[in-house]
C-alpha cells in the first residue's frame, strides 16, 4: 500500500500534461483518483492509465453547472475528497502584439477564475453542510501557469 491508500483525490485538468502526471503519481501511491477535463477522448485514455476505481469526468471548471455536476458525481462515487490538485488552465501562445482583450479574458477566466471557482464550489457543494466533500483535515494544491511568446 502506498502513502495515499484509502484517499480520494480530484485533479482538475487531469487528462494531460502536469495534471495527468500528478494523477498517475497519486494513483501509484494508492489513491482513488478523479480527473476532469474538456476532451472526452483524452479523458478516457487518461482514465485507462489510472486503474480501477478512477473517475474521468468531462467538465469545464469555469462553468458553474459543470462544476455542480462534477461534484455531485464525485460525492456519489467517492463520498468525499481528501485532496484536490487544482490544475486546469488555458493558454494561447501569441506574440505580445497579437494579444487582444478577448484572448486575455479567456485565458484569465479559464486559468485564474476557474481555480477560485472550483475551490469555492468544492467547499460549498450541496450547500447543506459547510464542506460536504472534504472532511477536515484535507489538502488543496493550486497550480497555475501562464505562457507567452515574444
Amino acid at each position: 500500500m502506498g502513502r495515499l491508500a484509502d484517499k480520494n483525490i480530484l485533479i482538475t485538468g487531469g487528462n494531460s500534461g502536469i495534471g495527468l502526471a500528478a494523477a498517475q503519481e497519486f494513483a501509484r501511491e494508492g489513491a482513488r483518483v478523479a480527473i476532469c477535463g474538456l476532451n472526452e477522448g483524452s479523458l478516457q485514455a487518461a482514465k485507462e492509465t489510472l486503474g480501477a476505481g478512477s473517475l474521468a469526468i468531462r467538465a469545464d471548471v469555469s462553468n458553474l453547472p459543470d462544476l455542480d455536476t462534477m461534484f455531485a458525481t464525485i460525492k456519489r462515487e467517492f463520498g468525499h475528497l481528501d485532496g484536490v490538485f487544482v490544475n486546469a488552465g488555458y493558454s494561447e501562445c501569441r506574440l505580445f502584439e497579437e494579444v487582444t482583450e478577448q484572448t486575455f479574458d479567456k485565458t484569465a477566466l479559464r486559468t485564474h477564475r476557474s481555480s477560485s471557482i472550483s475551490t469555492n464550489n468544492l467547499l460549498t457543494a450541496g450547500k447543506e453542510e459547510p464542506c460536504p466533500l472534504q472532511p477536515k483535515p484535507s489538502n488543496h494544491i493550486r497550480w497555475t501557469t501562464l505562457s507567452g511568446a515574444r
